[in-house]
């Protein structure tokens, strides 16, 4: 798969102005999605938007935008309402400040771009001095730029010898772990911990990208697939639950001995 620049705006670093090529780094692939049929014929139905009162089609040309202020009192955007409130275009991507790496918790993480260089020879040079120099001080940019008429704030950091840059949610998108019920329960046993660790030790492992399929999307596929031919398509059992236990140790030792099977096999 070839990647391909979807935005271009400039890094300013200090004295240092930067051209950059936005690339997602991210792809959907869409998922499996289904069509609403007509029962009787199996016509595919189609969705229009109705007045409520009378029951007629509203052509698109009779909509209005609107925002529900409070009960029934809504507040009507015209185009040049929204369009005057949309942030000025902009090609620049401001540094607001340097943080050592890891200070954003990855909750903040939306979406992510790899930033590769764009111009000649020079700005290339000057791209990896970049990568290589927050890879060395373990340090990060938290920076602002506007991209398609949406201000966006982000972390940019070095990522496998390239610029990564983290889209980041809003604070008031944000749940702070300070917001949750603190848990109450007896002390923590020394033996528990002890097999907890030892099960965290033998679980430990590398990371491989290829067991991470979408194992429903693919059951589905295979089930349509014979369907689709005129094929009998069976369902799976679903997999039995284990019997609820109050003893965390019999949990572990149970997991500890599976895991070494694992390892035997």
């Amino acid at each position: 798969m070839t990647a391909r620049a979807m935005f271009r705006a400039s890094l300013e670093l200090g004295g240092l102005t930067l051209p950059l090529k936005f690339y997602a780094a991210v792809e959907s692939t869409g998922g499996v999605h289904f069509r609403l049929l007509h029962a009787e014929d199996s016509v595919p139905v189609k969705q229009r938007l109705v007045d409520p009162d009378t029951g007629d089609v509203v052509p698109p040309e009779q909509y209005q935008r609107a925002f529900l202020a409070e009960a029934e009192n809504f507040v009507v955007l015209t185009d040049e309402d929204r369009a005057a409130l949309e942030p000025k275009g902009s090609r620049s991507i401001e540094t607001l400040r340097v943080l050592p790496e890891g200070s954003i918790n990855h909750q903040w993480y939306v979406r992510p771009y790899y930033l590769g260089p764009d111009g000649a020879h020079g700005i290339t040079d000057r791209y990896f001095v970049l990568v290589e120099a927050l890879s060395q001080s373990h340090l990060e940019v938290l920076v602002e730029w506007v991209m398609r008429k949406r201000e966006y704030f982000g972390v940019l950091r070095a990522e496998g010898g390239y610029l990564m840059l983290h889209a980041l949610r809003h604070a008031g998108e944000v749940i702070d772990a300070s917001a949750l019920p603190h848990p109450t329960g007896r002390k923590l046993d020394k033996k528990e911990l002890e097999m907890a660790g030892k099960l965290v030790e033998m679980l430990s492992g590398d990371f491989d990208a290829e067991e991470f399929e979408d194992a429903y999307q693919a059951r589905l596929l295979e089930f349509v697939e014979k369907k689709a031919r005129g094929q009998v398509a069976k369902l799976g059992k679903p997999k039995r639950k284990r019997e609820a236990t109050d003893s965390l140790g019999q949990l572990l030792s149970a997991s500890l001995k599976q895991a070494r099977s694992k390892r035997v096999a």
